[in-house]
């Protein structure tokens, strides 16, 4: 967009320059973090296919709810006067892992690699197992379409099949393999075993002049010049060696078996060492090696007995890891925008606004946090940024039926993104997102597909702007810095208060609200299912999260035996229901239900009007709570909580409203009641807590320009929150 235009002008109209879906991956773009200090300097990684220039913006939402949200975007720093780098930048997907350099003798006269493999997809192409040298020399070992594993040499115009195993290898079994290469007899053998199978193995002659086994070696794909990745394997890969002789049809047969062939290989990959780290270690170290985009770890390997579930007590048996053809970590793009934060800019969310000469159009968030030397304010909101990243890219998915269909969703879907709730080509579920990529459903006016209505940051935004409308000053961090920082950053404000589905928590983040309440801080939980799924985040990747589920319900995915432990730190994944804390030992309730569908309003309890909970109800005489809004029934919608004084709820607290009449709304909780509770309790210290339990409730704030009870029950919470004045736990 040039200079001179209304960034928001045409939200309503729709005009050829101001809907992302309009151009959409022509200009896209994000960053390294998901916030900054002002003062600081934002890093925008951008693919651009048309000179663009860019600004940043305050991103704002404004007055009543309409049908058709588009918050508006406030100028505040123009980036620069020159035109943007133009290049365009593709997305690389299948993951793979990669050794460059090797110590050993380059005259070795023999050489072999084996290992297990135990293949998930039923690929239409060969999958590779092992490329071997540039593009232009060196061999591949794959599955082919017909499943059975052959060799190939690697020439500049393609690959030349030496030969391949009358047998196909079998799908979800594994599978032992080798190939060895004789230079003095100049062969090439292959060999394939299954654990209680016959050996296969075949012998052929190789030309002169192939040197088979040239650096770098790449399991799981191959990577040509470019860094195009071709040939991505789906499946497990076990136990990789490579041997410095040819292995023999006994030898490959002991091995098969689990016994000693009399003499120890060059290098042996610790696969299940150290399994939170992109690094592969190689027990010999003689050749180190490195996982590109995220292949996952802490997998059961071939010899995986069943009787441990956690890999740290049994690393050697899940010395595997889990290539998809599908993965992706960073997206890679290169570093094309350095934006200054100024810094008298207030705590808020901006975006880096991309246009491009042509009609192109990105929002790139990103949350500027509160000056270091600014008085604290009293209220700290806290974005829910691992939950955004966990549904960042998520094309619809069976058994869900579309509300609506966007230019976002139709790209995630031709383009392979995938998110947390997804599953991968081969029928596994994805367990890691990552920050450095186009979040493209990340962006202010994006409308969910599974609800037809703003999901994620756009309530949140809803929020930061009934914030301002109430003069409270606030200051906005996110999942990202409390991780990191803990507890520290929450003690300088009295207040902390989240977003509308604050979903997902590393056991860092649940620490730091846990101590922040334990010393008397305040927390208003204003959204529904939060404080619910377990999330890990791997040492040294900081924007990477890892979640695994375990769940029977219907579109999600369940996760094998044997992993349920997060690679990143070999806790236990799945729900915080189910660990220390519990959701309702902390904020009282715990998700009940959902429904993508109409909600349904509250109904004030007796205990709204007894006198610890009299400063909520303030100047709020309806019995009725939110009985309006988006949600086309009332403020309790989506996904809901309630309290259960048997799975956490303290005995002293007060269900002040509750909302009970869903229609066709999936009961989630172990009594199969769907209910929305507004819960308060004191916590000792002087600190308490509020719940109100719904994914609806941010939604219904702005409703008759904010003149409405929601508004005002949570005006009032959160100016008594940022009252010094302790609150008294009951006896």
């Amino acid at each position: 967009m040039k200079p001179g235009c209304e960034s928001d002008a045409a939200g309503a109209g729709g005009g050829a320059v101001t809907q992302l879906g309009d151009h959409l991956g022509r200009l896209l773009g994000y960053t390294d973090w998901p916030s900054c200090l002002p003062g600081k300097t934002v890093q925008v990684h951008v693919t651009a296919s048309e000179p663009y220039e860019a600004r940043l913006v305050r991103v704002r939402h404004h007055g009543e709810h309409p049908d058709q949200p588009q918050p508006k975007m406030e100028i505040v720093h123009e980036v620069a006067a020159q035109r943007a780098a133009v290049g365009e930048h593709p997305l690389r997907l299948g993951s793979y892992m990669v050794v460059e350099h090797c110590r050993m003798d380059p005259g070795e006269d023999a050489l072999a690699f084996s290992a297990w493999v135990y293949a998930t997809g039923r690929q239409e192409h060969p999958a590779t197992v092992l490329a071997t040298g540039t593009p232009s020399s060196g061999l591949v070992l794959s599955v082919g379409a017909d499943r059975r594993l052959g060799v190939g040499r690697r020439e500049e115009t393609g690959l030349l099949l030496v030969g391949a195993l009358p047998v196909a290898v079998r799908l979800h079994q594994w599978t032992f393999i080798a190939v060895s290469y004789d230079r003095e007899r100049r062969s090439i053998r292959i060999a394939q075993r299954e654990p209680l199978g016959a050996a296969l193995q075949e012998v052929w002659p190789v030309p002169d002049g192939w040197d088979a086994f040239g650096l770098p070696w790449v399991v799981g794909a191959r990577v040509e010049s470019g860094g195009a990745i071709l040939d991505a394997f789906d499946g497990k890969v076990g136990d990789p060696m490579i041997w410095g002789c040819a292995l023999s049809g006994p030898q490959c047969a002991a091995l098969a078996s689990g016994r000693s062939i009399g003499v120890s290989p060059l290098c042996r990959w610790q696969l299940g060492r150290d399994p939170g780290t992109d690094q592969v270690v190689d027990e010999a170290g003689r050749a180190e090696g490195r996982f590109v985009n995220r292949p996952v770890r802490a997998v059961t390997g071939p010899n995986w007995t069943g009787r441990h579930f956690d890999w740290r007590v049994a690393p050697e048996e899940y010395g595997a890891v889990q290539f998809h053809s599908d993965d992706l970590g960073s997206a890679g793009w290169p570093a094309a925008l350095s934006v200054p934060i100024p810094e008298t800019l207030p705590s808020g969310v901006y975006a880096v606004e991309l246009a491009g000469d042509a009609g192109a159009m990105d929002w790139v968030p990103i949350v500027v946090r509160e000056r270091v030397e600014a008085e604290p304010a009293e209220i700290a909101v806290l974005l829910p940024t691992f939950t955004y990243q966990a549904y960042a890219n998520e094309p619809p998915f069976a058994p869900h039926e579309p509300r609506t269909l966007g230019a976002v969703d139709a790209y995630a879907q031709s383009h392979g993104l995938l998110s947390l709730y997804n599953w991968h080509r081969d029928g596994s579920g994805v367990v890691y997102a990552d920050w450095r990529r186009a979040l493209l459903n990340l962006r202010p006016r994006y409308r969910y597909w599974l609800t037809g209505r703003p999901h994620g940051l756009g309530p949140d935004l809803e929020l930061l702007a009934f914030l301002d409308h109430a003069g409270l000053r606030y200051a906005v961090i996110t999942d990202h810095d409390l991780h990191q920082e803990g507890v520290d950053l929450l003690v300088p404000h009295r207040t902390l208060v989240t977003g509308s589905h604050p979903e997902y928590w590393t056991s860092a983040g649940m620490k730091a609200v846990s101590d922040f309440l334990e010393q008397g801080g305040r927390l208003a939980y204003l959204g529904g299912n939060g404080f619910s799924g377990v999330v890990g985040v791997p040492d040294g990747s900081p924007t990477v999260i890892e979640h695994r589920r375990r769940s029977p319900s219907p579109g999600l995915w369940d996760g094998a035996p044997g992993e349920d432990h997060l690679a990143s730190n070999g806790e236990p994944s799945g729900l915080w229901r189910h660990r220390k804390p519990r959701t309702r030992d902390v904020v009282g309730v715990d998700i009940t239900g959902m429904g993508f569908a109409s909600g349904c309003s509250y109904r004030a309890l007796p205990a709204s009007r007894g006198p610890r909970a009299r400063f909520i109800f303030r100047d709020v005489i309806d019995e009725e709570i939110g009985a309006f809004g988006p949600w086309a029934g009332g403020a309790a919608a989506y996904e809901v909580d309630g309290a259960d004084w048997t799975t956490g709820t303290v005995a002293h607290a007060l269900v002040v409203a509750s909302a009970t009449e869903f229609d066709g709304y999936s009961a989630m909780d172990q009594h199969g009641k769907v209910r929305a509770d507004v819960v308060f309790f004191e916590t000792g210290r002087g600190g308490a807590v509020f719940s109100v339990g719904s994914i609806g409730w941010c939604d219904a704030l702005p409703h008759r320009g904010y003149q409405n009870n929601v508004a005002k029950i949570t005006a009032n919470v959160l100016e008594r929150f940022c009252d010094a004045k302790p609150f008294e736990r009951p006896d």
